[in-house]
């Protein structure tokens, strides 16, 4: 999602992160990971367990399931952050490097 290597799109992704990088770590955990990756899937699998394989949802697997895709997004949205920040991080500094010896 938010990757920085070598590609032509090196700018692209980076404006976009440094826009998200202002939200902060809290607002991209709790928007990309709990509801990017935590209830969009949960909703996805709920849906086909009711709707597809016609399996009845008591309240313990609702609760447990809700529970683990939240844990789940916010873990990774935890991870995709942390990974970010670095290759981030790692291509300011060398653009930076590059800029101070062509000045």
């Amino acid at each position: 999602m938010f990757y920085f290597d070598d590609s032509e799109s090196l700018s692209w992704h980076r404006q976009k992160w440094e826009k998200m990088h202002k939200l902060g770590a809290a607002f991209f955990v709790l928007l990309v990971g709990a509801l990017g990756f935590g209830v969009l899937p949960f909703l996805v699998v709920s849906c086909w367990d009711v709707f597809v394989k016609h399996e009845q949802m008591d309240a313990f697997v609702f609760a447990f399931d809700t529970l683990f895709w939240l844990l789940d997004g916010l873990f990774w949205g935890t991870v995709i952050w942390q990974v970010s920040e670095k290759r981030y991080r790692r291509a300011k500094k060398e653009e930076d490097q590059i800029k101070g010896k062509s000045a």
